[in-house]
């Protein structure tokens, strides 16, 4: 499996859609394809990257690389790096405390199960984003003195559904924590 990613906040930056994206990217490739509507290339020719022949410039070269992470072949992780990752993962939940009744550590066999499952779906996460979001999220929850805290297991799939891509999404885009304490007091 091919992982192509965009750095759409320097897309925003330049004033680029999509489709002028990759449109550079093709010219950058030796792609031939025809344009139509779908860009406007007048804005990239004044942008530098697109020169009079409408050829992509050095300029738009770079641009290309940048706005572009390279291209890597997913490997899947072995199973002594899963447990290595599961036992990590584990460790921040506190001994001894439950949420409706369950241990908060949850059982190691599903935690493997499950980060085998989520490291296979969300290959971008590296480990050290999924330790840091997990770590955010159970000191967080301890300052709330783990009220409505997540199963281990839990926070990495319910559902079908993962609260730890959110947690890591965050981690990567630098959310500023924001203190919010839903029905508290009034």
């Amino acid at each position: 499996m091919d992982i192509i990613g965009v750095n759409v906040k320097l897309m925003e930056e330049r004033g680029m859609t999509p489709n002028e994206v990759f449109f550079l990217k093709g010219l950058c490739d030796n792609v031939e394809f025809t344009v139509g509507n779908i860009c406007n290339i007048n804005y990239l020719h004044s942008l530098g990257y697109v020169g009079d022949d409408g050829a992509i410039t050095d300029k738009g070269r770079t641009i290309v690389k940048a706005l572009f992470r390279e291209k890597r072949n997913f490997v899947s992780p072995t199973t002594d790096e899963i447990k290595e990752l599961a036992d990590k993962f584990r460790e921040f939940f506190p001994k001894g405390v439950k949420t409706n009744n369950h241990p908060v550590r949850g059982n190691m066999t599903n935690i493997i199960r499950k980060m085998r499952k989520f490291k296979t779906e969300f290959p971008q996460y590296d480990n050290d984003t999924i330790l840091k979001a997990t770590e955010k999220y159970v000191k967080a929850k301890a300052k709330e003195g783990y009220a409505f805290m997540k199963v281990s297991e839990y926070l990495i799939y319910k559902d079908n559904t993962s609260m730890l891509a959110s947690l890591c999404d965050a981690i990567l885009e630098d959310e500023p924590e924001k203190d919010v304490k839903w029905g508290r007091h009034i």
